[in-house]
């Protein structure tokens, strides 16, 4: 999708404002829940604040180790980024959608590893809030046609 594109995007310049080489899942967690994203509607929506969940990720990416000054080449792909596409992909295949999307990722989220598990969590955000919010949002979109 186009915002799900955006928040790939998006990677490039979280990683080079916090001086940081190798995109994770904590960067990709950042891009997505920029304010007003599809991704902010679905976390608000499940009863969760997504500016806080944000900041979580803000603060593990922070907590990490930055590169030397003057390098302005674009991040590597991290392990922890590419196992998150992948269990993205798997929810895009488990749920029967064409495009992989915002919602795909917030459910791989749950089960990153490296910070996405336990920051949901923390954000009381689990699968069957997750999917009870996806569904509402989907159908409000689905009358406003």
């Amino acid at each position: 999708t186009v915002q799900g594109y955006s928040s790939v995007q998006g990677l490039v310049p979280v990683c080079q404002r916090l001086n940081q080489r190798r995109a994770e899942a904590e960067h990709l967690g950042i891009s997505l829940l920029a304010d007003g994203s599809i991704a902010c509607r679905v976390v608000a929506a499940a009863g969760a604040d997504p500016r806080s969940l944000r900041v979580g990720f803000e603060d593990f990416a922070a907590a990490q180790g930055v590169r030397a000054r003057g390098g302005g080449e674009a991040p590597q792909l991290g392990e922890s980024l590419l196992a998150l596409l992948r269990k993205a992909a798997a929810q895009r295949r488990l749920l029967v959608d064409e495009r992989l999307s915002a919602k795909h990722v917030l459910l791989a989220l749950l089960e990153d590893a490296r910070c996405g598990a336990r920051l949901m969590r923390e954000a009381n955000l689990d699968r069957a809030s997750l999917t009870a919010a996806i569904t509402l949002l989907q159908a409000e979109h689905s009358r406003s046609k």
